[in-house]
């Protein structure tokens, strides 16, 4: 039989083990737990308001384009002025030459006569698609899945001036971030393929 005083030390030892092993007051648990959210959401709310003062701050001529891609244009004009905005009667900020390569940005005007390129004190200027391409060669392309893909008098934009029919052929003159020129106006290279051959 477990005498009276045996008891007695079991219960005291269960009770220091008790002791030992109390977990932390749930309220601080509680409180550490609101502050890491309220880090989280200080954080979400801040980068909101970066990506929108970024959008804010597009001109209104660009940002309809800004996802369009980027690439290498060459110069085909004698000189080739570089502006400030996409028109003519912006300031000049930079001036490129016959044959120079120029970067372009990835970002059109709204009437997608004008390209973004790096130049300029501002890092940026404008250039007419007029007198830049991506390659001075042309080539054939094919529409091979398309019912007809449209023509455009400016990539994009303006009225339908033809239609390339399935399985017709024609010839691009040149190059721009995606869309090539036909005789008949701009067409987006992404429902044409290259004609091999033809």
């Amino acid at each position: 039989m477990i005498s009276d005083t045996t008891q007695d030390m079991k219960a005291a030892i269960t009770t220091d083990m008790k002791m030992d092993t109390t977990e932390v007051p749930k309220t601080e648990k509680s409180s550490d737990t609101a502050n890491v959210q309220q880090r989280w959401r200080r954080l979400l709310i801040a980068l909101s308001l970066v990506v929108a003062l970024g959008i804010a701050l597009i001109p209104w001529w660009a940002q309809a384009s800004q996802a369009d891609a980027a690439g290498y244009l060459k110069v085909t004009a004698k000189l080739l002025n570089g502006r400030s905005e996409p028109r003519k009667t912006a300031s000049k900020e930079a001036f490129f030459d016959h044959g120079d390569i120029l970067y372009a940005t990835g970002a059109w005007s709204n009437d997608h006569k004008w390209v973004e390129v790096e130049g300029g004190e501002t890092g940026t200027v404008w250039v007419s698609i007029r007198y830049v391409t991506e390659r001075t060669e042309t080539f054939k392309a094919k529409n091979a899945n398309y019912d007809k893909v449209k023509v455009r008098k400016w990539p994009e934009t303006g009225k339908v001036t033809k239609y390339i029919y399935r399985g017709q052929t024609v010839t691009i003159k040149k190059v721009i971030l995606g869309y090539g020129l036909t005789k008949w106006g701009w067409v987006d290279l992404y429902y044409l393929e290259y004609a091999e051959g033809v």
